[in-house]
């Protein structure tokens, strides 16, 4: 029973690295074979920047035209998807892979949009409908690149067929990267 005891770290330790193996290849099969897409990133609080290691990030997904409709979608959301951690949106993107459209229901789309549909899992941590996040709610860089960093406009995901996300870099206007890591 002693030799076993002697051993039973070891396992534990190969155990461990076989798990934390697998989660990463999964997540770097994610973004190699993920498909692209970009959101606008929506203005945040800019004190998160003081840390200069961190960002919140906040996306603009185009739910509603004007402010008649804030209202509809906010009530919507509250009948249909208050306490769910996950919400299933469909989003339209144009031909950059930009996200130009989203609703809750693809029914909300004309026919032709309808075939150009992607899903996309979002993020409803707080139970509130302008709280929405797509992969991640911040972002963390090198320290002394937040003026880098500030610059950017969308936020360059991947996607994987059931719509789940993960963020792979902030980018300009023209889907750019920043180039912030080698500016430092």
């Amino acid at each position: 029973m002693k030799h076993i005891n002697n051993y039973l770290p070891v396992v534990f330790c190969l155990i461990a690295l076989t798990v934390f193996g697998a989660i990463i290849y999964k997540h770097e099969t994610h973004i190699k074979h993920g498909k692209d897409i970009y959101i606008r990133l929506a203005p945040t609080d800019p004190r998160s920047l003081i840390q200069g290691d961190y960002m919140t990030l906040g996306y603009d997904f185009y739910f509603t035209k004007n402010t008649d409709d804030l209202y509809a979608y906010g009530e919507r959301f509250y009948e249909h998807y208050q306490d769910r951690t996950h919400v299933l949106i469909w989003v339209l993107t144009n031909d950059k892979n930009m996200v130009i459209k989203s609703r809750f229901d693809k029914s909300e789309f004309n026919k032709d949009e309808q075939s150009q549909l992607r899903p996309l899992i979002i993020n409803n941590p707080n139970n509130y409908v302008f709280n929405f996040y797509s992969a991640s709610s911040s972002f963390l860089f090198a320290e002394g690149l937040g003026n880098c960093y500030e610059k950017a406009t969308f936020a360059h995901q991947k996607t994987d067929d059931k719509g789940n996300p993960i963020l792979v870099d902030l980018v300009d206007d023209e889907l750019e990267s920043l180039g912030c890591e080698t500016v430092h």
